[in-house]
């Protein structure tokens, strides 16, 4: 899609929001028929979704850096929701396996630049991009949409009673995609719902893959450090 006709999607004020974005640098594109701009890099390959849908605890952030630094260590990319709690986990996991991450953001574009630029700046010096579908307004709709059609499989942590149609994991179901759940999700009924509907239940990304697997441990002297304990990565 050229310049113009991608700013034919955008109306009034916004319209002009997203000119000026387009000439201080932000890139332009469109995913299943959704609008975005971003800046960075988009990805180069099939990435995975790596998120949280649950409140957000020690152990969803410690699986969620760990599947990271597993996942970018084998070359994959990361698409992760920038709504989510265990955001700084996925984004730590990527700086230390020296991968790229690409973050979808609910929050206008512009508004980013100015409340969250140090994790902006984060995410941009692993390579990767951050998304947004507007430049002034939010949309957790949009957002939601955009990881889900951006990701080729997810790896997540799920919490609550019950996902709805519309949540990312089942779109992306009923997409034909694969979906892993992280162990902690079976803490809650939306999770064990999942699984004992066939979702397979891993303990982190090197669990979720045939072949050659790269395996985040516990180490006393590892090269890498995640809320006080060392890590280090075995690849077999």
């Amino acid at each position: 899609m050229n310049y113009s006709e991608f700013i034919l999607l955008y109306n009034g004020s916004e319209r002009e929001s997203v000119r000026n974005a387009i000439r201080n640098g932000a890139g332009f594109a469109l995913s299943s028929g959704v609008p975005f701009l971003y800046y960075g890099n988009l990805p180069s390959s099939s990435p995975i979704l790596l998120a949280s849908f649950s409140l957000g605890s020690y152990e969803n952030s410690r699986e969620i850096y760990i599947s990271s630094l597993e996942a970018v260590s084998l070359g994959h990319e990361i698409v992760a929701y920038g709504e989510y709690r265990a955001l700084l986990a996925a984004i730590k996991g990527a700086e230390d396996g020296n991968g790229r991450i690409h973050c979808v953001f609910s929050e206008g574009l512009e508004s980013l630049r100015f409340r969250k630029a140090g994790v902006i700046r984060r995410i941009l010096l692993t390579g990767g991009s951050v998304i947004s579908s507007s430049c002034l307004f939010s949309s957790r709709t949009e957002a939601r949409f955009l990881i889900t059609s951006l990701s080729s499989s997810a790896l997540a942590v799920v919490g609550g009673s019950k996902l709805s149609a519309s949540h990312p994991l089942i779109e992306m179901l009923d997409s034909g995609k694969d979906i892993f759940l992280l162990r902690s999700s079976l803490s809650s009924r939306a999770g064990r719902i999942l699984a004992s509907e066939g979702c397979p239940v891993v303990d982190s990304f090197s669990s979720s893959v045939a072949g050659r697997r790269c395996i985040a441990y516990i180490s006393e002297h590892g090269r890498f450090s995640f809320l006080g304990e060392n890590y280090d990565v075995l690849f077999c």
